[in-house]
């Protein structure tokens, strides 16, 4: 709906980057918007050689970098997402987003170093 939306306000010039940049951004919406435990499933049973503990420290520091992101811009948030989750290179990131390589790069960059400096305030403080 929201492409419909902006399809009667302006032109689209390309809809698979229209589509794909509304997707993006609904995914970082529920993101967001997503409550800070995991269900626990019987269904999927750990793996033979996964040891509890690093099971345990994988999923805390998983449910960690969901909340720093969280307190990332949302342009870097986006940025991060699309560059280590959904494995895109710069250039796919910049034609995605509709920006210059070097935008993405800053915006990397200012990710990766809020969410060091998020980190180390949190071992810090524990």
């Amino acid at each position: 709906m929201s492409a419909f939306h902006l399809h009667h306000s302006q032109p689209v010039a390309s809809w698979g980057a229209l589509l794909g940049r509304l997707a993006t951004c609904r995914a970082l919406d529920l993101l967001r918007k997503r409550q800070p435990c995991q269900p626990l499933s019987d269904d999927a049973p750990a793996s033979a050689c996964a040891q509890p503990e690093s099971v345990a420290v994988a999923s805390e520091l998983t449910q960690k970098l969901r909340h720093a992101l969280l307190r990332l811009a949302p342009r870097e948030a986006e940025v991060f997402s699309l560059r280590y989750f959904a494995e895109m290179t710069n250039e796919q990131i910049a034609e995605e987003l509709e920006m210059t390589t070097g935008t993405v790069a800053v915006a990397l960059h200012k990710a990766r170093a809020r969410l060091r400096e998020l980190f180390q305030i949190e071992e810090k403080s524990q």
